[in-house]
Order: structure tokens, then C-alpha cells, then sequence
């Protein structure tokens, strides 16, 4: 102590505020992709790594038109790839976090140590979660809207062209 103050700071202070700054960076990384796989990779990828070190998740999703969700990123093999909303397979628990945002879809995640999650891994992949839904909603929205434009300038084209001809038989007729 100096002058009555704690000059360190304890490890876990420190281990949870690298956690809670690395699931703002993740969040950051998540808005920062421009596609559903992009989004997907990242999320999964960095809820894995240190020093967050989730070692087991599955992402699962079902298509915008419906159907069965799958799995579309996942780490630590103990996931199937098809199946009800998150499938884990082999023994252990598993706590399922929805995406929500209108998707249908969860983030399942199995803990690594006395199959439970702590307070602060609830907290931080509910988090992951929810800003996964935002993203992906965001990114499906975006492709329909470049799509819509592809289609409206496409029907363009056909107009542009079938005015064209139109007009050059006319200008056929005229002369003929």
C-alpha cells in the first residue's frame, strides 16, 4: 500500500476489463461487415478467441424465407451442422443466445469450466448475439435493396431497348 492505497490492481480487475473491451472491439468488427457470412465469421471468431476464449459456439441461422435453421459458423467440432435451431452434439450443457432482430436464429455456446457460465459471459454473448441480429438483419436488407436496384435497372435496359426497336420498325414503316 502507498499512503493508504492499493498501488495494484487485482487480476481479475484486470482480466474483466480485457474482456469487456475486447466485446466492444468484437462489436465494432461485427457493424463492420458487409455480408451475413463476414458477420457470422467474426462474430464466432472473435467470441473464440483471447480474451474472451469462448471454446465452444455454434451460430446457427435459418434462411430469410424460412426453414431449418444450420449451422453457418462454429468453433470447437461439438456442433452438427443441420437440425431444430442449434443441435449441439456429444455430452454437455449448452445455453442457447436468440439473435432476436426478427431473425430466427440462436448462438449456442457451451462453457469449457463447471459447465456454467458466469454472470459477465451471459451478459457478453447475449450482447454478441443481439448485435449479430442487428447486423445480419442490416446486411439482408442491403443485398434486397441492391438487388431491387440490379432489377430496376435491368427492366431499364429492356425499356431503353424495346423503345429502340420500336421506333426503328416504325421508321421501317414509314419509308416503306
Amino acid at each position: 500500500e502507498e499512503g493508504g492505497h492499493r498501488s495494484d490492481v487485482s487480476r481479475r480487475d484486470v482480466v474483466s476489463e480485457s474482456r469487456y473491451v475486447a466485446a466492444l472491439r468484437l462489436t465494432a468488427e461485427i457493424a463492420a461487415a458487409e455480408d451475413e457470412p463476414g458477420i457470422c465469421q467474426r462474430l464466432v471468431a472473435g467470441l473464440g478467441a483471447s480474451p474472451l476464449s469462448f471454446p465452444s459456439l455454434g451460430l446457427y441461422i435459418a434462411p430469410p424465407a424460412g426453414g431449418e435453421a444450420t449451422l453457418r459458423a462454429g468453433t470447437g467440432g461439438a456442433f452438427v451442422a443441420t437440425g431444430p435451431a442449434a443441435s449441439p452434439s456429444g455430452d454437455g450443457s449448452a445455453a442457447h443466445f436468440p439473435l432476436e432482430s426478427g431473425l430466427d436464429g440462436v448462438l449456442v455456446a457451451r462453457p469449457d469450466r463447471d459447465d456454467r457460465f458466469s454472470e459477465a459471459d451471459v451478459e457478453i454473448l447475449t450482447t454478441a448475439a443481439r448485435h449479430a441480429g442487428v447486423a445480419i438483419e442490416r446486411a439482408r436488407r442491403l443485398t434486397a435493396e441492391q438487388r431491387r436496384g440490379d432489377e430496376h435497372e435491368a427492366l431499364q435496359r429492356s425499356a431503353f431497348l424495346y423503345d429502340a426497336l420500336y421506333a426503328s420498325l416504325a421508321g421501317r414503316e414509314g419509308k416503306g
